[in-house]
């Protein structure tokens, strides 16, 4: 993310005529406050990680029946802190997200 307030946008839509469940992989390695990561299904913050995982998470979310959005957003500088500010904190590598294993199982 080239920007220091910038952000990346993985998203999916679904169409779900009676309701299932989306599953997927999620490692972060993210650290506030230069970065973090939001999954959104429609316009609801669904998780947020503020910190790095240790490793890859299954998450779970049902899904009721009619089309959905998801997305999973890493945002750096959140917090929307002057460059000053960060500078106190140091800079650590950049953060990272993967995303794998998506699927959706119908009801």
């Amino acid at each position: 993310i080239p920007s220091q307030f910038g952000k990346a946008v993985l998203q999916h839509s679904i169409e779900s005529f009676g309701g299932g469940v989306l599953s997927f992989d999620i490692q972060a390695l993210v650290q506030i406050p230069f970065d973090d990561v939001i999954i959104m299904i429609d316009d609801d913050i669904v998780a947020e990680f503020t910190s790095g995982t240790l490793g890859w998470e299954n998450l779970e979310y049902n899904i009721t029946p009619g089309p959905h959005l998801v997305q999973w957003i890493h945002r750096k500088n959140p917090s929307n802190m002057p460059e000053s500010d960060l500078t106190l904190f140091g800079y650590p590598d950049e953060g990272v997200t993967m995303i794998d294993n998506v699927a959706f199982k119908s009801a």
